[in-house]
C-alpha cells in the first residue's frame, strides 16, 4: 500500500490524512513506550527510508527485532492489536477474522520495532513481526508525507519468489541454469 501525498494538500478535505489509522496508531504506540521499551524497539534513530520486504523479499528478516509484545503493557498491546486490525481489516471478513485469530495465537512471539522520530512531522518507520504477521510502514519520502506499507504472512507469503528459490535450490537439469 502506498499514499503520496499522505496528507491532502488542498481542496475540501485539506489536511486529512490517508492511511490515518496506520499512521496515528503507530505513533501512539511509540509515544506510549517507556524509555527502556523504546531502547529495545529502536532499530536506529532515523527512518530506514523504505520498506525492506519489497517484492520477492518476504524472507528478508532472519530474525525478529525490536520490543517483544510480551513486554508490553495491556494498553500498549491493545494499541498494537488495533494497529494490526487496521491492516487485516482491509481483507474481507471471511479472511480477516480467522486471520486475526492466527495473529493472536502468536502475539507473545511478536515484536514491535521503530526507527526515526515520534512526531507527526518527522520521518519514521515501524515493523510488527510475528509468526503469522509482518507489517512494515515507512513515512520518509516527500518530507515525511509519502507512505509505503506492506502486510505479509511469514508462514504463507504470497510475495515470495518461489520460482527463483526453486532454481537456486534445485540441481541443474534439462539445460536450465539458475
Amino acid at each position: 500500500m502506498g499514499t503520496n501525498p499522505a496528507r491532502i494538500p488542498s481542496g475540501p478535505r485539506e489536511g486529512a490524512r490517508l492511511q490515518h489509522d496506520e499512521f496515528i496508531l503507530g505513533i501512539r504506540i511509540a509515544r506510549n513506550l517507556s524509555a527502556e521499551q523504546m531502547m529495545k524497539a529502536m532499530l536506529q534513530d532515523r527512518s530506514l527510508g523504505n520498506i525492506v520486504t519489497g517484492p520477492g523479499r518476504g524472507d528478508a528478516f532472519a530474525s525478529r527485532q525490536g520490543l517483544p509484545v510480551s513486554e508490553m503493557t495491556d494498553t500498549q498491546r491493545g494499541l498494537l492489536t488495533q494497529l494490526i486490525a487496521a491492516y487485516v481489516g482491509m481483507a474481507r471478513n471471511e479472511i480477516g477474522w480467522p486471520y486475526m485469530k492466527l495473529v493472536h495465537a502468536g502475539l507473545n512471539e511478536t515484536t514491535f520495532a521503530w526507527a526515526g522520530g515520534i512526531s507527526e512531522t518527522e520521518p519514521f518507520y515501524y515493523r510488527i513481526h510475528g509468526p503469522r504477521i509482518l507489517i512494515e510502514f515507512d513515512n520518509t519520502q516527500n518530507d515525511a508525507n509519502h507512505i509505503h506499507a506492506v502486510w505479509r504472512d511469514p508462514a504463507n507469503d504470497f510475495g515470495q519468489d518461489a520460482l527463483h528459490r526453486h532454481y537456486g535450490d534445485a540441481p541443474v537439469t534439462h539445460g536450465h541454469k539458475p
